[in-house]
């Protein structure tokens, strides 16, 4: 069992040092002095018990004071959009068509994850390595009822210091090695939410809390035993609509996370809260106690939400924080509409955009907002390859004016050389430093 962590520093740095207590307790350790003789663990377990009450009443002084946070107003940032072209955030951007043969056709993508060496496409019922010239490597997995099988794709996680591979289902995880090589599995237990890879040993997964259970988030190990969980900092709740419990992202090796309907983004370190952005948003957002039941109302009930803002994602890189909203309940609807929110750390500037995406103004192809965790300060998003043959043959992309006129050159070839059925293309945006 973990333990159930308030959100205290305190208690965060008690939770640290008891871990220490305990790991160093289970080694049985004996230290053999010829004056006093054996020295049990139970001697060091009081040391280290005085040790934690000291530590305890020091870490305050090292937390994050408020005077420290970022402060992100997107209250005052809706009321001014502004249309936002990539140059302000990008260096430059790069394309790789992903190989097509007729045993590798991709259909709907879910998620794209990249690193060092290789690309991962995954879908619902299949994820694919490829190089990163877009070179075909492989099938990871397989649908299926054995136990290296999987039903379904929900999420997958790729460490790839660890050599290890994650496929989340609906009832099971999988691990496999970066070679397709299966490894494990737990099938017992059923997973809601995501569960991001954050470092070679270390899992975490953020829930929605309700009275039944008030934990907000859960470091795991690799063996899925809890190693902390984190209570929710809203009081408890009981709603038939549930909506996501907000955004969790990894940067840097640490985990970030923020609750729908708590104003602060924290940074997980070493199984503390340290709070880390504070966004003023409260008078966006759909009401907390917002609520659906069936009834010839609910439709009424929908329309009054259909401007309220719901958080959805945060990225970060090195200079930006890529916050997403979306706007009311996507219910009856094919098109979701997002506010979208940038800030700039070192300017300490904010920015709603007026348009959907940022304005491609490097070569003229298509409008960005990253989808996927920024890794090596690179984003990415997909586009098929019938959706870029139809974007170079418009008359928008005709007249573009981009700072980079040699690019929309090397686009429009790109988008030529492809058969409208062919797999997707990558767009990678370097961003600044």
């Amino acid at each position: 069992m973990g333990l159930e962590l308030p959100t205290s520093s305190n208690s965060s740095s008690l939770f640290h040092v008891m871990g220490i207590i305990n790991n160093f307790t289970q080694k049985k350790m004996i230290v053999r002095n010829p004056k006093i003789g054996n020295v049990s663990k139970a001697c060091f377990s009081l040391i280290a018990i005085t040790l934690t009450l000291f530590v305890s009443c020091k870490h305050d002084n090292k937390q994050q004071q408020p005077s420290d946070l970022y402060t992100i107003d997107v209250e005052l940032a809706v009321n001014e959009k502004k249309s936002v072209p990539i140059s302000n955030v990008a260096l430059d951007i790069n394309y790789i068509p992903l190989e097509t043969t007729p045993h590798i056709l991709i259909g709907r993508v879910q998620q794209i994850e990249i690193t060092e060496s290789f690309i991962f496409i995954g879908e619902r019922n299949c994820l694919q390595q490829f190089n990163r010239e877009g070179r075909f490597i492989r099938q990871i997995g397989s649908v299926g009822r054995g136990p290296e099988n999987y039903q379904s794709i929900m999420y997958f996680a790729v460490n790839e210091a660890a050599n290890k591979i994650l496929i989340q289902g609906e009832h099971s995880l999988n691990w496999y090695d970066l070679k397709g090589k299966y490894i494990r599995s737990h099938k017992e237990q059923k997973f809601t939410s995501k569960l991001l890879y954050f470092n070679p040993t270390r899992l975490a997964c953020n829930r929605y809390a309700d009275i039944e259970n008030p934990t907000s988030l859960i470091i795991w190990n690799t063996n899925l035993e809890p190693i902390c969980k984190f209570k929710s900092h809203n009081p408890p709740i009981k709603k038939k609509l549930k909506m996501s419990s907000g955004p969790l992202y990894s940067y840097e090796n640490n985990i970030y996370f923020k609750e729908n309907y708590n104003d602060t983004l924290y940074c997980i370190k070493n199984n503390s809260m340290i709070p880390y952005v504070v966004y003023k948003e409260n008078k966006l957002l759909i009401d907390r106690d917002f609520d659906l039941h069936p009834g010839p109302d609910m439709q009424e009930i929908i329309k009054k939400a259909q401007n309220k803002l719901i958080n959805n994602s945060i990225i970060e890189s090195k200079i930006f924080v890529f916050s997403d909203y979306i706007k009311g309940l996507p219910f009856g609807s094919r098109d979701t509409r997002y506010t979208r929110v940038l800030f700039n750390k070192t300017e300490k500037k904010v920015v709603a955009l007026s348009d959907p995406e940022m304005i491609n103004d490097i070569d003229g192809g298509f409008s960005f907002w990253p989808t996927n965790n920024c890794q090596n300060n690179i984003l990415i998003r997909h586009i098929s390859a019938f959706d870029l043959k139809t974007h170079i043959n418009s008359n928008n992309f005709k007249n573009s004016t981009p700072k980079y006129p040699e690019k929309k050159k090397a686009l429009e070839k790109l988008a030529n050389s492809l058969d409208e059925n062919d797999n997707p293309v990558l767009m990678l945006v370097k961003l600044k430093e």
